[in-house]
């Protein structure tokens, strides 16, 4: 089974840097090849999960996937309990939430939830803090306001790290070029004041401006 090309560790220095090719195709369980992609160095992540159904599935017979099948059902034979303390060290308020899903609605639900979380908890590490920024923001630089298109916005340090600023989340934006340029290593106080003084806070002035 193919795997990343040349793992690394999960923190700095190879933090942010992917460790694959792109458009590389892997086949096998996604939770071997996530743990060997660095931390924040995927850009997009689309899902297609299995939905606990309780049912098992085949492709019809003749089309071009006969014999393929797969089974929608789980028990906690099908997870590894070692699974279940990563999830408790990593995310307690998560490994709560599963605990209480099992009593409630029993050993497969609970066995479903540990298979997801393991691997939901991978994917959220491999993703940037750009991905997840723009769904909160909605595309809008949140100097300016102006939507703008994914590839368009930066990250940005909400308090500049040269001010004691850290790289968590909760300290990081999207700015389109322009307003991160021109806040530099300054606080967003002084960039939203150097625009509304510009008369480029509104969208549709910035926007003439820019053409």
């Amino acid at each position: 089974m193919p795997s990343p090309e040349s793992p690394q560790p999960r923190g700095p220095p190879w933090k942010g840097r992917p460790n694959f090719r792109n458009r590389t195709v892997w086949t096998g369980d996604n939770l071997d090849i996530l743990r060997g992609i660095n931390s924040e160095s995927v850009e997009l992540i689309y899902l297609d999960p299995p939905f606990n159904s309780n049912r098992n599935y085949s492709a019809p017979i003749g089309s071009k996937a006969a014999g393929a099948a797969f089974k929608d059902a789980w028990t906690l034979d099908d997870v590894d309990e070692a699974w279940h303390g990563e999830i408790a060290d990593r995310d307690p308020a998560l490994y709560a939430i599963i605990n209480a899903a099992g009593l409630a609605h029993g050993k497969s639900m609970k066995s479903y939830l540990i298979m997801m979380a393991v691997r939901l908890l991978e994917l959220r590490r491999v993703r940037t803090h750009r991905h997840t920024l723009y769904g909160r923001q909605e595309g809008i630089c949140n100097g300016c306001l102006v939507h703008f298109p994914y590839r368009n916005l930066t990250v940005d340090h909400i308090v500049p790290q040269s001010k004691g600023g850290s790289h968590h989340e909760a300290n990081l934006q999207l700015l389109c070029g322009a307003c991160n340029s021109k806040k530099g290593e300054r606080t967003m106080e002084a960039l939203i004041a150097d625009l509304l003084a510009a008369g480029i806070r509104n969208g549709d002035t910035y926007r003439s401006i820019r053409r």
